[in-house]
């Protein structure tokens, strides 16, 4: 299980890459009502790209996205989604994304909150 201890402003850092990207989330993410801002995703060589890449019967609650970058060449990845990629059998409460950008809607299988 992951807990966000407080705010986290990404604000100056370089890339990060999406959660679970490789075999699926399966976890607990506790959001705790605090908020990831200013968020630049890394989507080099990925098929699902989001906050998290892939959740996998994991569950998100009470997180705040605010201020999520996707580079200009994110539309040729083939799941885009602002909270993840891809998701098979989550679960997730009282979320919020506020902000996305670089998100144009051309990829195969993309939408605001998931793209799959």
């Amino acid at each position: 299980d992951v807990y966000l201890g407080k705010d986290i402003d990404f604000a100056g850092a370089s890339t990060i890459n999406p959660v679970g990207f490789g075999n699926g989330f399966v976890g607990n993410f506790y959001g705790n009502n605090h908020t990831l801002s200013n968020i630049q995703i890394d989507v080099a060589d990925k098929t699902y790209v989001g906050l998290f890449g892939y959740i996998k019967g994991g569950s998100v609650q009470n997180l705040t996205i605010d201020g999520l970058q996707f580079p200009k060449y994110a539309f040729s990845y083939k799941y885009l989604g602002g909270l993840a990629g891809h998701i098979e059998n989550g679960t997730f409460s009282n979320i919020a994304l506020d902000t996305i950008e670089g998100f144009n809607g051309e990829n195969s299988s993309s939408g605001g909150f998931a793209g799959e």
